[in-house]
């Protein structure tokens, strides 16, 4: 996994339109705690919203699923693909 700085607050998300929140982030790389069925090797389009009306967007490739997650999310490994 790349270094990823652990964030204060958990930031909402949405992969491909389905919700979720990012724990940690890097700029080629994020965990994302989701209930969104994913399988690694899969891009996505993703949306992390940063504050009110500010929000990053771009795609990411899903790498593994981390076993830590409370259920019923799962966490994900992404890796950045491009932001716009």
């Amino acid at each position: 996994m790349k270094q990823l700085a652990s964030l204060d607050a958990y930031l909402p998300v949405t992969l491909d339109g389905e919700q979720g929140l990012c724990l940690a982030l890097g700029l080629d790389g994020l965990l994302v705690d989701s209930q969104a069925p994913l399988a690694p090797g899969q891009e996505l389009g993703l949306r992390l919203f940063l504050k009110p009306g500010s929000r990053a967007v771009g795609r990411v490739l899903v790498r593994e699923e981390i076993p830590t997650a409370q259920a019923p999310l799962r966490r994900w490994n992404l890796e950045v693909v491009s932001w716009e």
